[in-house]
């Protein structure tokens, strides 16, 4: 990671930013689909998130809650993963597949699927490696 005085520790310089409903849903997909790990996060008083930053190995995704102030958002994303199709699985739950995995001529198995915010999730894996 790159240090700078104006950058938090282990932060990226540039990082995806998400308005969407129902934050504590999306921390669960993000968790069970990429194994995200919450860094951050800021909740109500009754428990539910207003915003929350999620580390997926080498990155970050900072959500906030929709609000009056704040309009939904929606993202393309790609992410290379070990396993396409076990991901695939792991978002059953939240997420539909857009394009079934193939292998691309540039020896990715890729995929995308797109979550139930409306996100596309362009997942690969670099084959041989």
């Amino acid at each position: 990671m790159i240090t700078k005085d104006y950058l938090p520790p282990n932060t990226p310089i540039v990082s995806n930013f998400l308005v969407l409903e129902d934050v504590s849903s999306f921390v669960t997909f993000a968790h069970n689909t990429f194994d995200a790990q919450v860094v951050k996060e800021h909740k109500d008083s009754l428990g539910n998130y207003l915003n929350a930053s999620l580390r997926i190995e080498n990155a970050i995704i900072t959500i906030e809650q929709v609000s009056l102030e704040r309009k939904p958002t929606m993202t393309s994303m790609l992410i290379y993963v070990e396993n396409v199709e076990a991901v695939i699985e792991n978002a059953h739950e939240y997420a539909s597949v857009k394009h079934q995995p193939t292998t691309n001529s540039e020896g990715e198995r890729v995929a995308c699927i797109e979550d139930k915010w409306g996100n596309l999730w362009w997942l690969a894996s670099a084959l041989g490696k």
